[in-house]
């Protein structure tokens, strides 16, 4: 925590099973919900752009996190991204607690269609959108090329 930043929320809890990426730009939070999925992270000053407010790009990797997040708790994965639509409305800044929340509007057998936002407390940061493709069993990963010698 750093100085005068106030003291987590109890229900939320350190993401298990976090991608070497997620770990690398993290750490994130999550809450369980009824509904959708509900993730966070405390802005630290890495994540800063030059004017020291929480860098686009950080939100925008948040935003493809908090939407994948809904699919996983559906059970509809393993899916990727498509498309990610990041609305900016307002700032994050550094030692904010950023959140976001999601949910699926539209799941079909090939694609998942979900909408999201992000806000700091009452404050809303990004309006979120976005289409993800369902992989179907056998095409999760490319076989490894075997090594030159």
């Amino acid at each position: 925590m750093t100085p005068g930043q106030r003291p987590l929320p109890a229900d939320l809890k350190e993401m298990a099973g976090n991608s070497p990426f997620s770990r690398h730009v993290g750490p994130f939070l999550e809450r369980d919900i009824a509904e959708g999925a509900h993730r966070a992270f405390v802005a630290r000053p890495e994540h800063a752009n030059v004017q020291g407010m929480v860098h686009g790009g950080m939100l925008m990797t948040f935003a493809d996190m908090v939407l994948s997040a809904a699919i996983r708790k559906a059970n509809l994965t393993p899916a990727v991204t498509v498309k990610v639509v990041t609305d900016f409305v307002g700032p994050a800044r550094i030692g904010d607690l950023v959140e976001g929340t999601s949910r699926i509007e539209r799941a079909t057998e090939n694609l998942v269609f979900l909408s999201g936002r992000i806000f700091v407390g009452e404050h809303r940061v990004a309006a979120l959108s976005g289409i993800f493709s369902r992989v179907r069993a056998g095409h999760e990963k490319p076989p490894a090329k075997p090594a030159a010698e």
